[in-house]
């Protein structure tokens, strides 16, 4: 007869469950981060920045998020694709799988759209910054080739802000070899006396270069028979 206050029980179990347990549920959250009130956008955004992996599903509200006008919108959405997009790539090392491939299908609903963000473009004013670091970052995860020639541009002009310069570079970084057209921009860091931040990267690129110019690996030596 012990099974009798089994439900009482459960009840009690979920009022003392965290408060983030009951919130994090993917479908309500993409549909909030679409909702017309700027406020539970950010809230969901913000939720969603805490939820990684298994809020996976609400990437292709949160891409359309960022395309939004405010400066906000951009910023929340954009640190929450990373989060997500960082703990999917993240799993699928852990597993043995190709962190790239992993998030291939992601990337191609959001790579259009921060090209079309950050191409070509000027240093955003100051109630911008955020959302521009926020996107700089996202090229560390999804960036190709082709996106090494606006980034290069953004890591070598000292009108932009020294974070998002600084995530210029570490994406660069991440994209690794196909990144080799930036290699003489990287080199020039700190070279330019009226650039005060340049000489703070400077001291990041000797790590930058290595992953974007690998030395070669060592031939192995024949064993002696």
């Amino acid at each position: 007869m012990a099974h009798r206050h089994l439900p009482l029980v459960l009840a009690l179990a979920a009022l003392a469950a965290p408060a983030g347990a009951q919130e994090m549920d993917p479908d309500k959250l993409a549909k909030d981060v679409a909702s017309s009130d700027a406020g539970v956008r950010h809230v969901a955004a913000e939720t969603l920045n805490r939820c990684g992996f298994d809020c996976r599903t609400a990437v292709p509200a949160l891409v359309k998020m960022f395309q939004l006008p405010d400066a906000g919108d951009r910023s929340e959405s954009a640190f929450a694709l990373h989060q997500i997009l960082d703990a999917v790539q993240t799993r699928a090392s852990m597993s043995g799988q190709d962190p790239k491939a992993a998030i291939a299908g992601d990337c191609g609903q959001l790579r259009p759209v921060l090209r079309s963000r950050v191409r070509g473009a000027a240093p955003a004013p100051i109630e911008g910054a955020l959302a521009e670091v926020a996107a700089f970052k996202l090229f560390g995860l999804c960036g190709e080739a082709e996106d090494v020639p606006a980034l290069t541009a953004a890591l070598s002009a000292p009108a932009f802000g020294v974070n998002t310069r600084q995530a210029a570079l570490i994406a660069l970084a991440q994209i690794g070899p196909p990144a080799a057209a930036a290699v003489p921009a990287i080199k020039a860091l700190g070279t330019n006396p009226a650039d005060d931040n340049g000489v703070f990267l400077k001291g990041m690129a000797k790590d930058v270069l290595a992953r974007i110019q690998p030395p070669p690996a060592k031939a192995a030596t024949p064993k002696k028979k």
